[in-house]
């Protein structure tokens, strides 16, 4: 027997010692076997070693495939866990931006009331300023009313004072020229009071835009005029955007479950 094949066959899968012992081992067992058997028995032991042998060889081998499997799954689970933490680092990412951006809309809110309740402000004030002109306004009609009687007067009394009638005249178109300038302020400060009424609108239809359309336009929500921007600049011409831009408030909903936009 080869003591020195088998030591060298067994070496890589048992380890040097493991072989060195086995090929003793079966050495020894052969230098009996062929002092105390025929040469037959010995044929046939050698052959039932060698199965035995042939058997050992293969199990080992299923052993290594099984580990380099079991290897290869260890492989595979840890770059599904390396995958899965970097899955959450993006997440906590993730969150971290969504709450800047929770914090940011918070911010804008709190300004948005304060500046609501400035033109609320605004608005009591101009009232006032309102009540004031119409008390103002009474009591230049009265004053009027008792200038003509004072111009009856002196009408009957031109015969007898051209001179007081000419200071009438003064007094009269001085008079008038001060009307003008209050019924044209009265004009501006209108034309005030409806802008701002008009934006306290706009404001309104903002922040309450389902209790004005609600029955009507399900889910709806303000279009902000950059997102409004990047979906009509493909489709229009300049003229043509700055039209759309130019329009108060653009809403987006469903109406009927069709998409559908509110323009105001």
């Amino acid at each position: 027997m080869d003591t020195y094949r088998i030591y060298e066959q067994f070496k890589a899968t048992l380890g040097d010692d493991a072989a060195k012992a086995l090929a003793e081992t079966l050495g020894g067992m052969a230098e009996e076997l062929r002092d105390s058997v025929t040469k037959e028995d010995f044929r046939t032991l050698r052959e039932s070693i060698d199965a035995d042998t042939t058997r050992l060889e293969s199990a080992l081998a299923r052993l290594a495939e099984a580990q380099e499997r079991t290897e290869g799954r260890v492989d595979q689970l840890e770059a599904t866990m390396q995958r899965l933490a970097e899955a959450q680092e993006r997440t906590e990412g993730r969150l971290e931006q969504l709450t800047e951006a929770q914090q940011r809309t918070e911010g804008r809110v709190d300004r948005l009331e304060a500046t609501m309740l400035r033109l609320a402000e605004a608005q009591e004030r101009t009232e006032k300023r309102v009540d004031q002109l119409e008390a103002t306004m009474l009591r230049l009609a009265e004053a009027q009313e008792r200038t003509d009687a004072k111009v009856a007067e002196l009408a009957e009394a031109q015969v007898r004072t051209e001179a007081s009638l000419t200071r009438l005249d003064a007094s009269v178109d001085k008079l008038t020229a001060a009307q003008a300038e209050m019924a044209s302020a009265l004009q501006r400060l209108t034309i005030r009071t409806d802008d701002v009424v008009g934006r306290t609108f706009e404001l309104q239809f903002r922040d309450r835009l389902t209790a004005y359309l609600g029955r009507f336009l399900r889910r709806g929500k303000i279009v902000p005029n950059d997102q409004l921007l990047e979906e009509i600049e493909p489709h229009l011409s300049k003229r043509e955007i700055d039209s759309v831009l130019s329009v108060d408030v653009i809403a987006h909903g469903r109406v009927e479950d069709e998409p559908t936009y509110v323009v105001v």
